[in-house]
């Protein structure tokens, strides 16, 4: 579900998917960030964001928004 994160928990645009897409809720204090932009082919690409930052790297790039999204709920399902 989109909803809107705590204020400055994502600061600026990342530079390679600068289209803010949507935001969701995985957790308690945890965020995603979609949003979409062109590859260095001029490819379309869509970047998933996670804040705050795990140990373990979460943010990732897709091919597909739905690859991006199908990530998005995943990691939403394993926070119930």
């Amino acid at each position: 579900m989109s909803s809107t994160p705590p204020k400055g928990m994502f600061k600026g645009a990342n530079f390679m998917t600068p289209e803010i897409l949507s935001y969701h809720r995985l957790g308690a204090d945890t965020w995603a960030e979609l949003s979409t932009g062109m590859g260095i082919n001029r490819q379309p690409i869509w970047g998933v964001t996670v804040r705050p930052e795990h140990a373990h790297k979460v943010s990732k790039l897709f091919w597909s928004k739905a690859q991006a999204m199908r990530y998005i709920k995943g990691m939403t399902e394993e926070g119930q």
